[in-house]
């Protein structure tokens, strides 16, 4: 992509940031820069790094305004050089902005920056973070024992694949403490989500390829006490 011009951009940084001394505070700050270019990142499927599924990141590479931070619809800023470049999520960046040369206060001149976005509504990029659809139609899992398979396969034709395992059960939804699983059901109204039973326990969670969104550790709930169906059928006591 061309280099854009200036933008508005929303970022966290230590308050404490020219005390080594000091303990790290965290605040919100608001910054002016160049978009310098886009990039698009897709990290692959990684045990040793604890990504379930290849998950696409949209970031912006940024060559900040030095020392310039506030807003710029509101206030009158002025910058001379730039600073360092910073690389933040696509988000960050609320909306564009200009920038005039001028004289009037420093006889070496500077940029001022043109801001006339009050009142009028930021950018929303709502970018979902996750894999493609390629990696996730027609996938499944089955389980064994303590271990389970992810399989991946085309209705009608036999050309099934085995894309991972056999894997510990306990690897992939380790918080859910459970060695072994007996069911998966959809969460209704949720696009990943699932409810998981092992034994006389369950465990729902927002996606069914990561533990990072679950029950926590040791709140599994009771199956015969929230699925009286179950319990009414004799299944669970």
């Amino acid at each position: 992509m061309g280099r854009v011009e200036y933008g508005l951009f929303e970022f966290q940084k230590d308050k404490n940031e020219d005390d080594p001394n000091a303990e790290i505070e965290m605040i919100d700050a608001i910054g002016y820069g160049r978009l310098d270019f886009i990039l698009a990142i897709t990290l692959s499927r990684s045990q040793e790094f604890h990504i379930d599924i290849p998950t696409t990141h949209i970031l912006a590479h940024i060559t900040e305004a030095k020392d310039v931070e506030g807003d710029g619809a509101t206030e009158i800023l002025r910058f001379s050089h730039f600073g360092r470049s910073v690389v933040l999520d696509i988000t960050s960046i609320k909306h564009v902005a200009g920038r005039v040369f001028t004289q009037g206060m420093r006889q070496t001149g500077e940029w001022a920056i043109v801001d006339r976005s009050e009142g009028v509504a930021r950018t929303d990029f709502q970018v979902d973070e996750h894999g493609s659809d390629d990696e996730e139609v027609d996938q499944a899992y089955f389980f064994s024992g303590e271990h389970y398979v992810r399989v991946r396969w085309t209705e009608g034709v036999v050309n099934d694949e085995l894309l991972e395992g056999p894997t510990p059960i306990k690897y992939l939804w380790p918080q859910t403490g459970f060695d072994q699983i007996d069911t998966i059901i959809p969460w209704p109204g949720q696009h990943d989500g699932a409810y998981i039973f092992s034994g006389d326990y369950y465990v729902r969670v927002r996606s069914i390829d990561s533990s990072g969104d679950h029950t926590p550790p040791h709140q599994n709930a009771v199956v015969s006490r929230s699925w009286s169906s179950l319990h009414k059928a004799g299944f669970y006591w």
